[in-house]
């Protein structure tokens, strides 16, 4: 629904600024683009949350613009008729922004207080909205997170509220396990994740967007860079933290291809760098199951890295035709860049969109779930061989959510149930089972645990309490 209402939002923005060409432009290319697509059809709330603050700067940007509007037209008959429409692009900012905050938390408002901070810093306060539009932005801000806020408290009380804040500080300050990565992490995200729409905006990122008069440039080029400097200097870095950069990134792929559409030729070196890209990516992902298939020389190559020689030695049955999934993406990759180079930027862009809806439909349905079987595929086996069985599951040296989902762990089992402690060594009413990675074998001499079995890059134990019946489910290592 939102991968709709977000398309359906950057073709009015783009038919507004310039016309339904340049909209059309827009929505193929956030469209055609990998990760963009994908994150939409993931589930996860990180687009929902990306949509909001964009739409937050957009209308507060949009009102800014309105005041410049105004001033020019001081002492004209339209004044008046500009007054009613600038309350409304800051009502309708504030409230967007204040569904941001709902979504996912305050870094929502950060975002868009950093990114008009620094655009009017740019234009020298020309435009800032008076004291009647900062009021009613602050009040459609603070009335829906006050309102859901009390009503959390008065039903949950403080302390997840509180629990969550702290969640927000340690996130910022401290590398969460798994997530501790180079500064440059999330620009090679972006760069190569949002193929190809991230190497067609490089010829308009290049050229300086404050000489230009176009508001909607400065604004979303300072919006990149705030994502990106801001997730790259947060300890934890997490691939779907730089995601916001996605829409103002697209902006400038579609000023790019907007004025090749307009007879303009592509530069050479960005065509071979398009085509070589997709060429390469779409090898890479054919010789997933070519590797798949022949990983004997693989899982020997890699015998010194324990988890990744134990995953490859999961028993995934690989079809053998596979690989030409990634051999078409390259082949329409092939024709999307030759439509370009002559000019036809609506068909290559149409062509681009089918590669990468044939490849992540494709993927979904016969790599990503074989995938899943080398990376956790004997644990979610083992979590849904214990849904509904009255025992507890966790992990153990490492963090995950699979366990609640698939062995259906609730927290109102008991009120120690995310105590690792208790759960070690306490006086346990049910059976208890932890799962921890092949290479920590910490619980093999735990007094209270026993090795049931190792499958895969997982470990599995159990901890029995006594006359429970519970305590000796039997587990097959297959």
């Amino acid at each position: 629904m939102f991968g709709f209402i977000t398309l359906l939002s950057l073709f009015l923005i783009g038919k507004k600024h310039k016309n339904n060409t340049f909209g059309l432009v827009w929505v193929l290319l956030y469209f055609c683009s990998i990760l963009p697509h994908f994150y939409f059809k993931s589930g996860i709330i990180d687009p929902v949350f990306n949509y909001f603050i964009f739409l937050s700067i957009y209308l507060f940007v949009e009102g800014t613009n309105q005041n410049k509007l105004s001033n020019l037209e001081k002492g004209k008959a339209v004044l008046h008729q500009l007054n009613k429409p600038k309350l409304f692009w800051f009502v309708f900012a504030g409230l967007s922004s204040a569904f941001a905050v709902l979504t996912k938390g305050p870094v929502g408002f950060l975002l868009f207080l950093l990114t008009v901070g620094v655009y009017f810093l740019v234009n020298r306060f020309k435009g800032f909205p008076n004291w009647r539009q900062s009021f009613l932005f602050l009040v459609a801000l603070l009335i829906p997170i006050v309102v859901w806020l009390g009503l959390d408290v008065l039903f949950n009380g403080f302390e997840k509220t509180i629990a969550f804040i702290q969640y927000q500080i340690e996130l910022f300050s401290k590398p969460v396990a798994g997530h501790q990565q180079p500064f440059y992490y999330h620009f090679l995200v972006v760069l190569l994740g949002c193929f190809p729409m991230s190497f067609l905006a490089l010829p308009r990122l290049f050229k300086n967007p404050f000489s230009s008069e176009d508001y909607l440039a400065k604004w979303q080029f300072i919006l990149i860079f705030v994502v990106l400097i801001l997730f790259s200097i947060v300890s934890t870095k997490i691939v779907h933290y730089s995601s916001l950069a996605y829409l103002p990134l697209s902006y400038f792929a579609a000023q790019y291809c907007y004025e090749l559409h307009q007879s303009k030729s592509i530069k050479k070196w960005l065509s071979k760098s398009i085509l070589v890209f997709g060429i390469v990516l779409g090898l890479l992902i054919a010789l997933l199951p070519i590797v798949g298939i022949h990983k004997d020389f693989l899982i020997e190559l890699l015998k010194k890295d324990v988890l990744t020689a134990a995953s490859l030695k999961a028993n995934v049955i690989w079809n053998g035709w596979e690989y030409l999934i990634g051999v078409f993406y390259a082949i329409i990759i092939v024709f999307a860049v030759y439509q370009l180079k002559q000019q036809k930027v609506l068909s290559g862009l149409k062509l681009f969109c089918l590669s990468t809806l044939f490849l992540l439909l494709s993927a979904n349905l016969f790599i990503v779930p074989k995938i899943e079987q080398y990376s956790q595929g004997a644990a979610i086996s083992f979590y849904k061989n214990l849904q509904n069985r009255g025992v507890y599951v966790d992990t153990y040296g490492f963090k995950s959510y699979a366990h609640l989902y698939y062995a259906n762990q609730m927290p109102k089992h008991h009120s120690n149930y995310r105590n690792k402690e208790w759960l070690l060594n306490g006086e346990i009413d049910k059976a208890v089972y932890l799962v921890s990675k092949a290479n920590n074998t910490a619980l093999d001499n735990h007094p209270n645990f026993e090795l049931i079995m190792v499958d895969g890059v997982f470990r599995f134990y159990k901890r029995k309490i006594a006359n429970s019946p519970n305590s000796n489910i039997h587990y097959e290592n297959k």
